[in-house]
């Protein structure tokens, strides 16, 4: 039997080059609706990545290509807080950009689905837990290895006052549960989403997958 290779370990898929008319006009843009920062640049390209993230983004001079997808629908940045899907949009409206489609794949999925100045599609979206999602970040399965000099987990620091105006219901539903954790997720993130509302939020996303593929034009 062949013997089975173990695949290379990476920070995921960070980096994209994109051919546009006007590097500068491509940083400007990206630095208006996600926060992306010009790292290295020279006339006809520039390097930039968004803070607190590993991706690059180029933005390359290439007139006669630029706005040509290929066989690539789209790319995306997935959201912190799905509260923030509104401040997206303004963003994106703001900086010149053009919304296309705007909705939640789910209950508490919203996306926005825009062009940017040379007419690649680009998608913002929050995207519900997954056991895959990094450990120490209110997310996923795995519980994190580094622990506090006391030998008890570090914490999140506990947002007191979304707790005080965000009571769980007495007696609460399945589906008033998963909402609370949701927005206590975006919002506080002192703990991680139990279990049992973990299973039904993977249970609701494998209901509707695919997903971020773009609705079919109405």
């Amino acid at each position: 039997m062949a013997k089975q290779l173990k695949p290379v370990e990476t920070y995921g898929l960070t980096h994209i080059a994109l051919a546009v008319r006007d590097p500068q006009r491509s940083a400007r843009f990206y630095q208006a609706v996600v926060g992306a920062q010009p790292v290295y640049q020279q006339q006809d390209f520039i390097q930039a990545q968004t803070p607190g993230s590993r991706d690059v983004l180029v933005f390359e001079r290439r007139r006669s290509r630029a706005g040509r997808t290929g066989g690539v629908a789209h790319f995306g940045f997935r959201l912190k807080r799905a509260a923030d899907i509104a401040t997206a949009v303004h963003a994106i409206v703001a900086a010149g950009g053009r919304v296309r489609d705007q909705g939640e794949f789910v209950s508490g999925e919203p996306y926005v689905f825009f062009t940017d100045p040379d007419g690649y599609e680009v998608e913002i979206w929050y995207e519900l837990p997954t056991p895959l999602d990094p450990p120490g970040t209110g997310r996923g399965t795995t519980t994190p290895t580094l622990k506090a000099p006391t030998g008890k987990a570090q914490k999140s620091k506990v947002n007191k006052a979304w707790h005080a105006a965000h009571r769980m219901p007495a007696n609460a539903t399945l589906d008033q549960r998963v909402r609370w954790h949701q927005a206590h997720e975006a919002a506080c993130g002192c703990r991680e989403i139990p279990k049992s509302v973990r299973a039904e939020l993977a249970r609701r996303s494998r209901a509707v997958r695919p997903r971020h593929g773009r609705p079919t034009p109405r």
